[in-house]
Parts: C-alpha cells; structure tokens; sequence
C-alpha cells in the first residue's frame, strides 16, 4: 500500500511538472510582450502525452518589430496531432516575447503579426462603415465600374473571420480619366474571391471628392 503510494505522488509530481512547463503565459507577457514575427526552426516531440496529445519543443527565429537581428527561442506546448503539419519548419507565426528575457515568449496565432494595432484597426474598421453609409445615400455618389489592383489584409479581423483590408482599385467612371483609389474597410470573407487583383466590381464614388470611394454592394449583390 505504502508503495502503491509513493508511485502515485510521484506520478503526480510528474505530472505538475510538466504542467507548470505548458502553463499560460503570464500577465506580463499578455500586457507587455513584443508582437513579433516568427519561423518555426524546428519541431521536436518530447516524448510526453497529455491527454493523448504530444507534448513538443518548438523552435523560433523570432524577428523584433523595426528591425534588429533575429534571435532564437524555444516553446514547450502541447500540440494536437492535426496541428504538427501546420507547424514544420518554415512556417511563420505571430508570437509575443519578454523584451527583457528572450527565452519567454508564447504563441500568439498563425500567420503575419497584424499591421496595426486593434485601436487603429477599430478606428479604421468604424470609418470604412461611416463612409459606405454616408455614399450609400440618395445622390451622394456615383457608381462605377473599378478593377481591383491589389487587396492586402492587415493582420486583423472583425465580427468573426472577415478581414480589415486595403484594397487598391482602378476607377472607371462612364466619361473616362481612370484613375487610382483605395478603400479601407472590413471585407466580409465568404466575399474575398471577389476582391482579388483583376477582378472587375463596382465602387460608389463621391461626387465632390473621387478618391472617397467604397464598395458598391448593392450593385455588386453582396449582402
């Protein structure tokens, strides 16, 4: 019995240290960690399960916002089985990290770290919605033929997975003078097919200033 004992505390002692190992990162790093870049280098299993998932060391080559040289760091997390395809080698991350201690730091998400922060990013998302009601009164704008030219993603997403993006367009108003816009705003993502460069839509353009320009939904059918 005294034995069946002692296995089971150092099972449990086992156990809580590899928890303390995964455990959240802190309120610091949740506060002030530096959003960076980074490459997976490598993706090493430990050996270790919990609840039948591995346990992994994952290596970064994290690159510091504003330049500055790369550093190396490394994440002991578990990962689900379906996730170790996605993180292989060369794979980049979005992560945060202790200015002060490189070795902490903790995955952030997938991808690109945003462009802009979520106050700009909200800033921007409620005055790409002003302008599109604003246009989208009676006589206030003209509708046109444009060609999208380029659609970049800025990193951040509202109300679920639809995008903040720039999108570059060619405005083809119905007397000529073509000529460049951009249109900030939430693109809805079952809609992006659409927005791709080369893809013909229609912008509502203000008839007092051409380069306030938004999507013209309405004339576009999209919801």
């Amino acid at each position: 019995m005294l034995r069946m004992l002692r296995i089971a505390i150092l099972v449990l002692v086992s156990v809580v240290a590899v928890c303390s190992c995964m455990s959240p990162p802190n309120q610091y790093l949740h506060k002030e960690g530096v959003l960076a870049r980074a490459v997976v280098t490598s993706l090493e299993q430990t050996g270790t399960f919990i609840n039948h998932q591995p346990v992994c060391d994952i290596g970064l080559s994290i690159q510091p916002p504003g330049g500055g040289e790369p550093f190396s760091s490394s994440i002991r997390q578990v990962v689900l089985l379906t996730d170790i395809p996605k993180l292989q080698p060369g794979t980049v991350l979005t992560v945060r990290y202790d200015v002060r201690d490189h070795s902490k730091a903790f995955i952030e998400g997938a991808g690109e770290p945003p462009s802009v922060s979520n106050e700009q990013a909200e800033t921007m998302a409620l005055a790409g919605q002003s302008l599109f009601l604003e246009l989208s009164a009676p006589g206030v704008a003209d509708s046109y033929a444009a060609v999208v030219l380029a659609f970049e993603p800025l990193g951040v997403h509202m109300n679920g997975d639809n995008p903040l993006a720039v999108m570059t367009v060619k405005v083809l108003p119905a007397g000529g003078g073509y000529y460049d816009a951009k249109i900030t705003a939430v693109f809805g993502q079952s809609n992006l097919p659409k927005y791709q460069p080369g893809h013909e839509i229609y912008v509502l353009v203000d008839k007092k200033d051409p380069q306030r320009v938004t999507v013209d939904h309405a004339r576009m059918h999209i919801p």
